[in-house]
């Protein structure tokens, strides 16, 4: 199904997923993307086509350690994303399911899995193995402050990416349905198979201090914090977002066909950084790079 305003939407996902082809990054990215219902998050994420990635509608915990478990050596070094397509699917679950699949999704990412045993689950790995995840769910789903998706522990790990439509955009994708043009099939082949080293220098690396720092405080001040006995300093450092924000820069620069991070490379993560919060922007608008700008 063809899609018309949601191009910022389509460039995250493709530069999440190359950072899977990015060698020299302690692991691949994972993306969080959250817009009310019908903004066409599921069907844009869906179109992708591109080697090492697994596209799972709904799975238990036990269902992605059984699909890691049948991966053969090969093909453990050629997978790096899940994308899960509606969170939502989630929503009528028992809460120790959701517990349990969102523990896996978290130990899963970043530190990566060898060995994971459950009653259910006997996942053991010769290697330690990082999958990036792709997720897909609306704001009313993390609405909930009680909501399992919430926690500061799961939100600090993917980067967000939150938007809506204009009313503008609204009206020409009605006229877009009435003209009956969606309906023609559309696909993004992403065609790269080999993992590549890029270079980022440390004039860039210290520019994305205060875009982590920044995105850190966003998730802080969405994610739900249970009470606590322990007292002191527990803000969230920015360590995970700039690890985020640094490799993705480089999935940037490698999809364009470089080795090195350019200016422009770093002028179109900063494009895409005005959606990494919980704001929901109006998808459709042109904004200028960040640094050629003033706000968030």
């Amino acid at each position: 199904m063809k899609t018309i305003g949601t191009e910022p939407l389509r460039d995250f996902v493709k530069y999440v997923i190359y950072t899977g082809f990015v060698a020299n990054c302690p692991y691949p990215v994972s993306g969080l993307i959250i817009a009310p219902p019908e903004h066409a998050k599921s069907t844009e994420v869906e179109k992708f086509e591109c080697l090492g990635v697994i596209q799972v509608d709904k799975s238990t915990a036990y269902g992605l350690a059984d699909i890691i478990a049948g991966l053969t050596k090969r093909e453990l070094a050629i997978y790096h994303h899940f994308v899960i397509l509606d969170l939502e699917n989630y929503a009528s679950a028992m809460r120790e399911v959701k517990e349990q699949f969102l523990a896996f999704v978290r130990q899963t990412t970043q530190e990566g899995i060898k060995r994971y045993h459950t009653a259910k689950i006997d996942l053991e790995l010769d290697e330690r193995k990082a999958f990036g995840f792709i997720m897909c769910t609306t704001p009313e789903d993390l609405g909930d402050k009680r909501s399992v998706f919430r926690s500061l522990s799961f939100l600090s790990r993917p980067l967000p990416f939150t938007y809506k439509y204009s009313n503008d955009l609204r009206a020409r994708i009605l006229d877009y349905i009435a003209e009956e043009e969606h309906n023609a099939p559309e696909h993004y082949v992403l065609k790269r198979e080999e993992k590549a080293t890029v270079k980022l220098s440390k004039p860039y690396a210290d520019l994305l201090n205060a875009f982590a720092l920044f995105l850190a405080q966003r998730i802080e001040e969405v994610a739900s914090h249970p009470k606590t006995v322990f007292e002191g300093d527990n803000r969230l450092c920015g360590i995970r977002a700039k690890e985020n924000l640094m490799t993705l820069l480089k999935a940037i620069a490698l999809y364009h066909g470089r080795d090195i991070v350019t200016r422009k490379d770093f002028d179109e993560m900063t494009r895409l950084y005005r959606f990494m919060n919980f704001k929901f922007r109006i998808i459709d608008t042109n904004f200028a790079p960040y640094t050629k700008r003033r706000g968030g």
